[in-house]
């Protein structure tokens, strides 16, 4: 049944019978709500569902073929602000990581160096350009896109902070980490007026936690409750104690933490994900989207560290994306298991840590929105994309919704710690005996497998779509 901004009831079309109800349907304003959850269904009956869709790839937008760049660069953020489409990411390189089955006839890797961050930009989100910026040294000249070479390299994650109440020196901030992380991982909070120029909001941190490794860390602002919202890797349970005793088994999952000034932040909890599947989650890759910013989407980098596809690789691990939402930022609804951007058929995508989905997700028009996706990490002038070398970037054409009326109501902040109960997508032997493995008696786990992405490429219109009829609206 399709509910009106009346109180009416409409049935499906082939049906001429009308029934009447009282229920008054929500009111989303003119926010174009994305069809992720059943927030907004009032019934779905027969073959009626919720489906995930995959997205349309966009093309190659950028290689990391500088002598400052490599093959290790990583943790990556774009922002749109300014009029300009920006984009910051580590450099690094280190041959050694590489797979060398994987590499080319006649293909040369950029010497091994230290962490930098790197800043590129676009008119449009499609083509971009690498600026001479000539604020860091680097190999002896300034000449390069860097914009900071200091603490906090390894994982300096950008958003656009659009408090009214931040000053126009802080309009640009940044989560960064890096460095020793004994006795606790330090993170310290970075502010620019323009997304370029950047400095230090204090000496001191702005978070600490328990050790865990560095990166797919990062910090929003949540116009809707108000609050700076931090997303951090933690391992769950936690692998330290405070006591430096290290436990097993434990799987990288997400905390959340909040803060009303940027400075000073609640405890880290785990977020909520219900009933659906545990994965290792390298990265959350979590922004509210742009057109219902109090919906939230998440774009989880998969990790699956004791699968290898490659004998000669240095590193154990495959990846791919996974998709979930949550309308409080806590509690999270991953109703779609299945990957989301898969490794593909390209054998350089089932390498060590590669597919990871950058955290923003923008718009490159009224009927378009993107996101950015790495590839062939750890190889030669690895770029962002989808499905391979000739179509590295993934590109979501936006569905319009219809605009309603009524009330809108956010659910209550309820936290939530995760269960018991673990999904590895993997059926092989875990090499330090994490839960999930291949023979491993323990109630309610179950193993999986990446797919490998053989099918049909499709072109939607959105991320998700309610197949085959129209929603309804409660």
């Amino acid at each position: 049944m399709i509910k009106s901004a009346h109180g009416s009831a409409v049935r499906d079309s082939g049906a001429s019978s009308r029934q009447h109800h009282e229920t008054q349907a929500l009111d989303i304003g003119n926010r174009l709500e994305p069809m992720v959850d059943d927030y907004l269904i009032d019934s779905m009956t027969g073959d009626v569902r919720l489906e995930l869709q995959t997205p349309t790839s966009g093309g190659t937008v950028l290689d990391f073929d500088r002598p400052w760049e490599g093959t290790i660069c990583f943790y990556v953020s774009v922002v749109h602000g300014d009029g300009l489409y920006r984009m910051y990411y580590r450099g690094k390189s280190d041959p050694s990581f590489a797979v060398p089955s994987l590499l080319e006839p006649g293909e040369t890797m950029i010497l091994r160096h230290h962490e930098v961050t790197c800043y590129a930009e676009s008119w449009d989100g499609r083509t971009w350009t690498k600026p001479s910026l000539g604020l860091v040294a680097f190999d002896g000249t300034k000449e390069n896109n860097i914009i900071w070479d200091g603490f906090g390299n390894h994982n300096f994650m950008v958003f656009l902070d659009t408090n009214p109440k931040a000053p126009p020196a802080e309009r640009y901030k940044a989560l960064a980490s890096g460095g020793p992380n004994r006795p606790l991982k330090r993170m310290v909070g970075m502010v620019s007026p323009d997304g370029i120029h950047w400095k230090s909001v204090r000496e001191e941190p702005i978070l600490t936690q328990l050790p865990t490794d560095w990166g797919g860390d990062e910090i929003l602002w949540d116009g809707f409750r108000n609050e700076y919202v931090a997303y951090l890797r933690v391992w769950y349970p936690p692998r330290h104690d405070g006591s430096g005793e290290r436990r097993l088994p434990t799987i990288r999952a997400i905390g959340r933490a909040t803060s009303p000034d940027f400075l000073n932040w609640s405890k880290l909890e785990h977020i909520g994900l219900g009933e659906g599947p545990r994965d290792h989650f390298y990265t959350n890759g979590i922004t509210p989207y742009f057109r219902a910013p109090h919906i939230f989407l998440g774009f989880p980098k998969r990790f699956v560290p004791w699968r290898t596809q490659f004998a000669d690789s240095p590193a154990n691990g495959a990846s791919d994306t996974v998709f979930m939402t949550s309308r409080d930022g806590l509690n999270w609804d991953r109703r779609f298991p299945q990957s989301f951007i898969r490794p593909g058929r390209e054998k350089r995508n089932w390498g060590n840590r590669t597919n990871l989905t950058a955290t923003g997700v923008v718009s490159n028009g009224d009927d378009e929105i993107s996101l950015y996706v790495l590839r062939h990490y750890m190889l030669p002038q690895h770029s962002h994309g989808a499905y391979g070398p000739e179509d590295r970037r993934v590109r979501l054409p936006q569905r319009r919704l219809p605009q309603r009326q009524g009330g809108d109501q956010a659910p209550d902040l309820q936290g939530k710690q995760p269960g018991a109960q673990f999904r590895h997508v993997c059926g092989g032997e875990h090499p330090h005996r994490d839960p999930g493995r291949s023979g491993t008696a323990a109630s309610g786990l179950r193993s999986g497998g990446i797919a490998a992405g053989l099918g049909r490429r499709h072109r939607v219109h959105g991320a998700l779509a309610a197949l085959p009829r129209r929603r309804q609206l409660g």
